[in-house]
């Protein structure tokens, strides 16, 4: 089940999406920050996080530290909670080079 708590702590998120520079890719669905040349990433809890990470939060559940998030994309800077996933190291290595479009 999806959260949709987009409210405190989420509010900088919230804000990150309403940036006009947010774009989605018409092949792919991917959600990015157009222009970025790494990932971007937002104060979550006083700490800099990256987007895809706190959007999963969002979305899905809380995040334990161990925790990872994978997309389902294999595009790193997608941040679009329907490509994110959450999973452990171990998948997420083995995902490198098994990519399938959505």
């Amino acid at each position: 089940m999806r959260r949709t708590n987009l409210n405190t702590p989420f509010s900088n998120l919230t804000n990150f999406l309403s940036n006009p520079a947010i774009t989605q890719c018409p092949l792919t669905g991917c959600l990015y920050l157009e222009g970025a040349t790494k990932r971007p990433c937002i104060s979550f809890h006083g700490v800099s996080t990256p987007v895809y990470r706190v959007m999963a939060e969002a979305t899905i559940r809380e995040l334990c530290t161990t925790d990872v998030v994978r997309h389902k994309c294999d595009n790193g800077f997608c941040f679009n909670p329907d490509h994110l996933e959450l999973g452990n190291i171990r998948e997420n290595n083995k995902d490198r080079g098994n990519f399938s479009p959505n």
